[in-house]
């Protein structure tokens, strides 16, 4: 009885796996200085976050038309949890006509994002 006990507590670790939502691993730590830089320069050959969400955050970058349309600086994504705005990167996400695509970035990319824009 005690080796299936151990063996079910080995498993169930086992499953964890790595985990690519730094938001659910604590030993992830966002930087602020990183997440700036793929803020306004983006990575590989993906559009950068400024290119929408503007210089301060407040949504008005180049491709946008519609002011405050993408705006990270807003009282309703500063009340988001970081694994909510992690999910948005990974998946993106649309309301309306306003669509966000999804982006492939590591799990320290995203901690650095997220932490970069809650300064802004």
């Amino acid at each position: 009885m005690r080796i299936l006990y151990i063996f079910s507590v080995l498993f169930l670790l086992s499953c964890g796996g790595s985990s690519e939502n730094s938001a659910s691993n604590p030993a992830i730590t966002g930087d602020a200085v990183n997440g700036n830089t793929i803020y306004n320069s983006g990575l590989d050959s993906a559009a950068a976050c400024i290119d929408c969400h503007g210089t301060n955050g407040a949504g008005m970058g180049a491709t946008t038309s519609t002011p405050n349309s993408g705006a990270v600086t807003s009282i309703d994504l500063k009340t988001r949890s970081s694994v909510q705005i992690e999910s948005a990167i990974n998946n993106g996400r649309s309301s309306g006509s306003i669509i966000m695509p999804s982006y492939s970035y590591s799990a320290q990319d995203i901690a650095d994002v997220t932490s970069y824009i809650r300064t802004l």
